[in-house]
């Protein structure tokens, strides 16, 4: 019974998150803009464009003071959002100015990308579309502002154009990404769903029943609360497989499966633990309590009789309870339950044997 335990536990300790696209997209910002910006400035600098090359570097010194910031506090939020405020700065700078000799807004082209990667979808369309329509007003109404720009009529217009066609691409090529990953999550958890469900019954299989003992003990142990666990065995059930098939030895499984999950409270867990064995978890219920559960379901079961077509078959349980009050431990607790119900066997079955002392 316990052979596979190891292996669920380590195959579930083998499973480990993966990066947020959102801080690997501002840290690969980070790393490339910081040389760009100290590569053109330097250049800038050096080709009698002195206040635009101060200008490149003052923007590389705040990114710098960002991530030293955020390595140093920790507040993720406060440095993305620092970041693209930045980025904006930089955006209307290289506008209004030009940059060198008017190049300043092919960098602009990747504002966009930038906004739609690094926030949500709903918040990035609006950022974006205030900020082209702002684009649109400096470039075509500059005396608002008291500029003057370097750029010609067709520059305007081309400029304005490429960059709108650049922005709704970058929407749609991130709404898709969305929509993507939320399939894709959606395929995992239904996945996670079905490694964890018994094909036949619908209840936890062995996998889920061992992922939740071990929360169900966390919490008990974190609660200083009794947790019980049941583990529950159809009698005869060969025999049953034998006269009338397996066929009905299937639904004799299902039958019984909805009987224990009608029986117990909502706060309480039920598995399939293996062949015709059943596990029933009892969070918040000590061993007294749990006897009287299961022997109100145990008599249940006995005395119905379950119709298949116009066949008529007779089942009964045999039961183990252990408790945290005698094992704390996953393996102990477990342990005990088997042999609490090797002892229900040994009485003639069709019984429930609560445990009474630490299993050896």
């Amino acid at each position: 019974m316990l052979s596979s335990l190891h292996a669920i536990r380590d195959a579930r300790a083998s499973a480990s998150l993966g990066a947020v696209p959102e801080k690997l997209i501002v840290d690969l910002l980070c790393y490339i803009t910081v040389p760009l910006m100290f590569v053109y400035g330097v250049k800038s600098y050096s080709s009698n464009s002195q206040l635009y090359g101060l200008s490149l570097f003052a923007f590389a010194g705040l990114i710098i003071a960002s991530c030293m910031a955020y390595s140093f506090f920790g507040h993720w939020k406060f440095h993305r959002n620092f970041l693209l405020v930045s980025y904006t700065g930089l955006y209307f700078y290289l506008l209004i100015s030009g940059g060198e000799e008017g190049t300043g807004i092919y960098w602009l082209y990747a504002y966009p990308l930038i906004i739609f990667a690094a926030l949500d979808l709903y918040v990035g369309a609006l950022i974006v579309a205030a900020i082209l329509t702002s684009t649109f007003c400096i470039l075509f109404i500059p005396e608002w502002l008291n500029v003057e720009l370097v750029y010609s009529i067709n520059t305007k217009i081309r400029f304005c154009g490429s960059l709108l066609f650049v922005s709704v691409m970058a929407y749609i090529m991130e709404r898709a990404r969305v929509a993507a990953s939320l399939a894709h999550h959606k395929v995992s958890e239904a996945l996670e769903d079905l490694a964890r469900t018994d094909e036949l019954t619908g209840l936890l299989n062995r996998r889920g029943v061992a992922e939740r003992i071990e929360s169900e003990l966390a919490r008990a142990e974190r609660d200083k609360q009794e947790m019980s666990v049941v583990i529950c065995d159809v009698d005869h059930f060969k025999k049953i497989n034998d006269h009338y098939g397996h066929d009905i030895g299937d639904k004799v499984l299902t039958s019984l499966a909805k009987i224990l999950q009608t029986t117990v409270r909502s706060s309480d867990s039920v598995g399939r633990w293996g062949g015709e064995e059943f596990i029933v978890l009892l969070p918040n219920t000590g061993i007294e309590k749990a006897y009287a559960l299961i022997e109100r379901m145990r008599k249940e079961i006995a005395a119905e009789q379950l119709q298949f077509g116009h066949r008529r078959v007779s089942t009964s349980i045999s039961c183990g309870i252990a408790s945290t009050k005698f094992s704390s431990s996953f393996e102990g607790l477990l342990k005990a339950a088997d042999i609490s119900l090797y002892e229900a066997k040994e009485q003639g079955r069709n019984c429930t044997r609560p445990q009474i002392k630490k299993a050896s």
